[in-house]
C-alpha cells in the first residue's frame, strides 16, 4: 500500500499505531470473585456486612424461609444475586414476588445506598423448588 503525504503530515514510517483493545476486555477486568453470603458473608469489609443485611432483610419479609441464597457478585457487596423459595410466594406472580423482594430492600438501593443492585434474582415456593 503506498503511502501519501500531505503538505505537513508526517511520512508513513513516523505514524504512530495505536494497539487495538481486545473486545469486552474492560468486562474482564472487573469482574471479581462471588462472594456467598452461605458461608458466613465470605469475609470480613463492606461486601459481607451488605450480604449480612440484605439477608436479614430478607428472612423477615419471608419467614418463614424454606432456603435463602445471596451471593455477592461484585465483590464489595453493590451487586447481589438472590435465589429465595419460601411459602410466602404461594399464589404470587413473578411480578408480585419480585416486587415483595425488592420492597424489603428498598432502603438499601435508594439514594447511593450500601446496595446498587439485584443481577438476578430467583423465587419459588417449595413446591416449585421441590423441596
Amino acid at each position: 500500500m503506498a503511502c501519501a503525504t500531505a503538505v505537513g503530515a508526517l511520512p508513513c514510517a513516523a505514524r504512530v499505531q495505536r494497539p487495538r483493545r481486545r473486545r469486552g476486555a474492560w468486562r474482564q477486568a472487573r469482574r471479581a470473585p462471588a462472594v456467598s453470603a452461605s458461608d458466613g458473608g465470605g469475609g470480613d469489609g463492606v461486601g459481607a456486612a451488605t450480604v449480612a443485611l440484605v439477608r436479614s432483610k430478607l428472612e423477615a419479609v419471608l419467614s418463614p424461609v424454606t432456603r435463602l441464597d445471596v451471593v455477592d457478585v461484585s465483590g464489595d457487596g453493590r451487586h447481589v444475586t438472590i435465589d429465595a423459595v419460601a411459602d410466602v410466594f404461594e399464589g404470587k406472580s413473578k411480578l408480585q414476588r419480585q416486587r415483595l423482594v425488592f420492597g424489603a430492600l428498598w432502603e438499601e438501593m435508594k439514594d447511593g445506598g450500601p446496595l446498587h443492585a439485584v443481577d438476578h434474582m430467583q423465587t419459588k415456593t417449595p413446591g416449585e423448588a421441590g423441596l
